[in-house]
């Protein structure tokens, strides 16, 4: 009896202590339920990753768009349809549910710094229609995402199609040409440093989301993440690995490895042909010469390709550092 009662404790105690992970689990999930939340703020890479979908979606719309007119007289105004384009998502996402496709998908919302200080709500991560960003904000919002690119490129490819950079330094076009340049250059440097400055403190991930104070916040509070975005982060690691690799190789200079590798295989692999010349293919040789590194020439050959180019073996690519008469046999 006595050890049925230990049994029995102990078993109570351990489906206590199993009852006890288990809410614990419970509750670490609900805390973790937003995939765009982490100690009270939006991950930086849920914000990156939303602009990522975002602009993957507006490319697969431009891709459509492009295809359903590419049999209509629409050459040139490629600008405009873009324009227009951006214009019509603009208005279904942002200006009508204060988030792009890409937010939504990351639970994580556009909210207006201004609105949330006037109502003490700064430090409150968690969206309201209250904070939610006024009609100035958006349209300011949307002249700087949408028109001033369209205008800036019409400009730029007015320039490029009238040669505004080759005119004289004097005249308004030249001077016009530059100071686009110039303010391309100012915005490239603006972006740069806010992209720092996002990293390190998480917030407004653009120039223009910090001019108008426009924050990215969490949209629900608690929902469950219904699809994994592990396999898309890896991917897009990856693409940004494959981008390096592809600016960063050519200025690598494989030859001198790829030589050495050569002259290794050939010198453990190649037998040496004592009869024919490799540089004129003549048979016999013709006043042999035999290299440093153990092949026969004409001496002929051997000494000219010596003197007017690099001294390197052409079989093997060894640096000749001498030429001899191969020895006889008696």
């Amino acid at each position: 009896m006595a050890g049925d009662v230990v049994g029995t404790s102990q078993r109570d105690a351990q489906y206590a202590a199993i009852q006890e992970a288990s809410a614990r689990l419970m509750a670490d999930s609900n805390a973790a339920a937003s995939p765009g939340t982490e100690g009270g703020s939006v991950l930086r890479v849920a914000q990156l990753d939303s602009e990522r979908l975002t602009i993957e979606t507006y490319n697969q719309f431009r891709q459509q768009v492009r295809k359903a007119v590419q049999y209509l007289n629409v050459a040139g105004w490629e600008l405009e349809l873009d324009t227009v384009l951006g214009l019509l998502l603009f208005r279904h996402t942002v200006w009508n549910n204060h988030q792009t496709y890409g937010d939504r998908l990351q639970n994580i919302i556009y909210r207006s710094d201004a609105r949330a200080r006037a109502l003490g709500k700064f430090k409150d991560v968690r969206f309201s229609n209250a904070v939610a960003p006024t009609t100035r904000e958006k349209v300011l919002l949307c002249v700087a995402s949408v028109l001033v690119p369209y205008i800036y490129g019409k400009l730029v490819k007015k320039s490029q199609d009238d040669g505004w950079g080759d005119l004289d330094p004097a005249t308004w076009q030249r001077r016009a040409h530059d100071l686009l340049y110039q303010i391309e250059t100012v915005v490239r440097v603006a972006s740069l440093v806010n992209l720092i400055v996002f990293i390190r403190e998480g917030k407004f991930r653009h120039v223009i989301d910090r001019l108008l104070g426009l924050r990215l916040v969490t949209f629900k509070s608690k929902v469950k993440k219904l699809s994994s975005f592990e396999f898309m982060d890896r991917q897009l690691w990856w693409r940004h690995v494959t981008e390096f690799l592809t600016f960063i190789l050519p200025f690598v200079n494989f030859l001198p490895w790829l030589k050495r590798l050569f002259r290794t295989r050939t010198a453990r692999t190649q037998v040496v042909n004592t009869t024919t010349c490799p540089v004129c293919m003549l048979n016999p040789i013709q006043i042999a010469a035999v290299t440093n590194c153990g092949h026969h020439f004409c001496y002929y050959c051997i000494s000219s390709r010596v003197r007017q180019q690099a001294a390197a073996c052409p079989v093997c690519s060894e640096p000749i550092t001498s030429i001899s008469r191969p020895q006889t046999r008696r």
